[in-house]
């Protein structure tokens, strides 16, 4: 996780949101995906970024707004117009991980702190297993944002879609990206038909639905580890010897991340990471 402060800076002619990152830890994909989509429109207007020294001055955004869960109902034109713009972006011209490299990453961060038990050794492995079967269905890859929340869209007065926060960027399965929002967005199966068909141009098939929810499957798995090593992190890498707060359903989590600007308690996190992993194992079928 790249951490970066942002600071708004204004002129008598414009505004500007000035980005400071850690430059030991500022990733190059970030920078190479950031010129890119805001020169298509697809991000805020980028005037200068240095990599050396962590620094990226851009457009501030002030005619637009994080997107909501209501208005992303209503912005599933703009959001799958936006992503086809993305998902055309050639490949970067360096090594790149793969969602499923970021998965193995936090596992492992877990394994270092004796916080991997069978169950999550067993859910890893399923993990794994997914990845293969992924993988032989030989779709094809594309740049894309690997972080597609409501939180990282803002929807303008002219009703297109600006995405932030690049730094989860990296070369896979479209699909990923799709699947990512839809968790994220809280939609229910009739607005993920119609979300996953316009962005298809056409009614998705047996096949390519098969393919859908293998993806979305192999998003919310890694959303639990996401979710698990941030838990812990946040709780000193300590195991949960007590926990006091009473679990909820993965749409209750959601909508508590969107109204608010803090993360949550090391247990909410914890239960969130759950949540995840019931979403993914109970509503998708095997």
């Amino acid at each position: 996780m790249v951490f970066s402060q942002v600071i708004p800076l204004k002129t008598p002619e414009n505004q500007y949101a000035l980005r400071f990152l850690d430059p030991s830890k500022s990733l190059p994909h970030e920078y190479y995906m950031l010129e890119l989509v805001s020169k298509q429109g697809v991000a805020p207007h980028v005037y200068h970024m240095d990599a050396e020294k962590g620094i990226i001055l851009m457009a501030y955004v002030n005619d637009a707004k994080t997107i909501s869960l209501d208005e992303a109902k209503l912005a599933i034109l703009p959001i799958t117009s936006a992503l086809h713009q993305v998902h055309s972006i050639p490949k970067a011209p360096f090594p790149l991980m793969r969602l499923i490299d970021k998965i193995r990453h936090n596992c492992s961060k877990l394994k270092c702190h004796s916080l991997i038990n069978e169950s999550c050794a067993k859910t890893m492995s399923e993990i794994e297993e997914l990845h293969l079967k992924l993988e032989a269905q030989g779709y094809p890859q594309s740049m894309i944002h690997g972080d597609l929340h409501g939180k990282n869209m803002f929807l303008t007065k002219e009703g297109s879609v600006l995405i932030i926060d690049w730094e989860g960027a990296c070369y896979d399965d479209p699909f990923f990206d799709l699947a990512y929002s839809v968790c994220t967005l809280n939609f229910n199966p009739e607005l993920e038909g119609e979300y996953l068909s316009t962005y298809l141009g056409y009614t998705a098939n047996d096949e390519e639905w098969r393919h859908y929810l293998l993806c979305k499957k192999f998003v919310l798995l890694g959303i639990y580890f996401e979710l698990l090593e941030y838990a812990y992190h946040s709780n000193g890498f300590k195991p949960f010897v007590e926990i006091q707060e009473v679990p909820h359903s993965w749409e209750w989590y959601v909508e508590r991340f969107m109204d608010s600007s803090q993360p949550g308690s090391p247990e909410h996190l914890y239960h969130w990471a759950n949540a995840a992993l019931h979403l993914a194992k109970e509503s998708i079928p095997q």
